[in-house]
């Protein structure tokens, strides 16, 4: 379902596509930057929940959401 939400550009296709701990997309305003970063962040927690960790890690999965201000997020 979840992917049926989303269809990314060829320069998002390549960013998602790419295994490096940190990603960087060098695009203009309204390249889609937000939107790609959310769906890394839905593949994420989706793929932390097929692994099984410990009780004692909790919560399970931890995200950070990164803005220069306050009003951006």
């Amino acid at each position: 379902m979840v992917d049926s939400l989303y269809t990314p550009h060829t320069y998002q296709q390549q960013m998602h596509a790419s295994r490096a701990k940190n990603k960087v997309m060098e695009v203009a305003r309204r390249g889609g930057k937000s939107r790609s970063a959310f769906w890394e962040l839905i593949d994420a927690w989706q793929e932390a929940q097929q692994n099984p960790v410990a009780r004692s890690l909790v919560p399970p999965f931890n995200a950070w959401v990164v803005g220069p201000t306050d009003d951006q997020l």
